[in-house]
C-alpha cells in the first residue's frame, strides 16, 4: 500500500501508521466490562506497543485508546498542515529529502 498524503507526518506517528496501516492490523476492540477487568494490560499494551484500542460502548458509540504521545503528534500534524501554504512546504521538504536533495547540519550553534 502506498501512502498518498497531502501532509508531513512526524517520524514517531509516521511509524505509528505504517504499524497500523500498512500491516492491515485492525484495532483491538473491548467492552467498558472488559476494559475494567483488563485496565493496567491493555493501558500497558496501549503505551508499549502502541496499538490504539477501541472500547465499544452501546447504541453505536465508541471511544480510541491511543497512547499521549502518538496523540500529540497527531495533533501536532494537524496544527502544522492546517496551512494549506505551511503543509505545501511541508511537502516540498519531503520530496526533496526523499530524492536525496537535503543535508544533515549541526544545529547545536543555532540552539539556545
Amino acid at each position: 500500500m502506498e501512502f498518498k498524503t497531502p501532509c508531513a507526518l512526524p517520524a514517531r506517528l509516521l511509524g505509528f501508521v505504517q504499524h497500523h496501516v500498512r500491516r492491515e492490523r485492525v484495532m483491538e476492540h473491548v467492552t467498558p466490562s472488559e476494559l475494567r477487568t483488563h485496565l493496567k494490560t491493555i493501558l500497558n499494551r496501549v503505551n508499549d506497543n502502541r496499538e490504539p484500542v477501541v472500547v465499544v460502548r452501546g447504541k453505536g458509540r465508541s471511544v480510541v485508546m491511543l497512547d499521549a504521545a502518538d496523540y500529540h503528534s497527531l495533533m501536532e500534524t494537524f496544527y502544522l498542515t492546517r496551512n494549506p501554504v505551511n503543509a505545501e512546504r511541508l511537502r516540498e521538504g519531503m520530496r526533496q529529502h526523499q530524492s536525496g536533495q537535503s543535508k544533515e547540519i549541526d544545529v547545536t550553534p543555532y540552539l539556545d
